[in-house]
């Protein structure tokens, strides 16, 4: 099985541009084999100078929270590719992930 666990989740400014936010996260994936052993454990993240993030200022989040869920989406799928990624190249395991429903 393979598990996913949100390590850290927040609102960070663009270092370029102070009042800029974009939502950075942090995952750690385990993956275990049938009998519960841990096999793997690696790291997804993404940052606040993620360039596939539009992010906003406060009160435009504040005024939209669907562009920041929107925001906090991607952030988090960037990430669990990463993680992807990562577990795909585990010698004799193969780990398909995609965005739950």
């Amino acid at each position: 099985s393979f598990k996913i666990e949100i390590d850290r989740y927040a609102l960070a400014p663009v270092p370029t541009r102070i009042s800029l936010l974009r939502p950075p996260v942090s995952l750690t994936g385990r993956l275990f084999d049938n009998d519960g052993k841990l096999l793997w454990i690696g790291k997804g993240f993404t940052s606040s100078v993620e360039p596939g993030i539009k992010g906003a200022t406060l009160g435009q989040y504040e005024a939209d929270p669907d562009m920041l869920r929107k925001d906090f989406e991607t952030s988090v799928q960037t990430a669990t590719k990463r993680l992807a990624a990562q577990a795909n190249a585990v010698p004799k395991a193969s780990v398909k992930v995609a965005a739950a429903d």
